[in-house]
């Protein structure tokens, strides 16, 4: 049994990890043409647009992420409602912790890689958002 949550574990860090790449490159692909050089009077209002939509954007491929992890909860059933699942993914996933959850033994493992998966994923948005507003920031001078 071990095993097998161990591969489904594993298979799912690479489904979430091809879905945010996906997101980010979706993103990037729609805000490149929007970062070249604009007047000073529109450019503070395309700033802010942009870094909204990148972090509402962002938010939402991590609660897709969060929902994968959900689903996966729920199907093993390490929770029986999925409302219920998606609140134990959201605390591994933002490393918050299983605030007193109790968690089945067999079920052990899943804690650790899906707090580490969000922990990278999370520092993928970052390092995506820090190159957006360097970007935004270049056009400046």
């Amino acid at each position: 049994m071990l095993i097998s949550l161990l591969g489904l574990a594993i298979g799912l860090v690479i489904f979430t990890t091809c879905l945010h790449s996906a997101a980010i490159a979706a993103m990037a692909a729609v805000f490149r043409p929007l970062l070249g050089r604009v007047e000073n009077g529109v450019r503070p209002i395309r700033d802010l647009f942009i870094l909204v939509m990148a972090s509402t954007w962002l938010m939402l491929a991590h609660a897709v992420e969060i929902a994968v992890w959900a689903t996966c909860f729920h199907r093993v059933g390490m929770r029986d409602s999925l409302l219920d699942a998606y609140y134990l993914a959201s605390l591994c996933y933002t490393t918050l912790g299983l605030d007193g959850l109790e968690i089945a033994r067999e079920f052990e493992i899943f804690p650790g890689i899906v707090a580490a998966n969000g922990f990278l994923l999370f520092g993928m948005s970052a390092a995506f958002l820090l190159e957006i507003f360097s970007r935004l920031r270049m056009n400046v001078q």
